[in-house]
């Protein structure tokens, strides 16, 4: 993403989740990425995988109120 690749970013994201489901860095940082890219329905998505794998975590509930609030609801 520093280099403005982001297709090349969310590839090395998928690639380290495909590992490992739960890595909660890959995980926000695919958000951040989507969010870079404006792509709302992955980023969604993507939200909601965060919450499900890390329903401990309040970064995913955090990141899914930015987001609506973003989108208005």
């Amino acid at each position: 993403m520093a280099e403005g690749d982001a297709a090349a970013a969310m590839a090395e994201v998928d690639a380290i989740l495909a590992r490992d489901e739960k890595n909660l860095a890959a995980l926000i940082l695919k958000t951040d990425i989507l969010a870079a890219t404006n792509n709302a329905p992955a980023l969604e998505t993507a939200i909601n995988r965060l919450k499900a794998v890390n329903p401990e975590n309040p970064e995913g509930y955090f990141r899914m109120a930015r987001f609506l609030r973003a989108r208005g609801i």
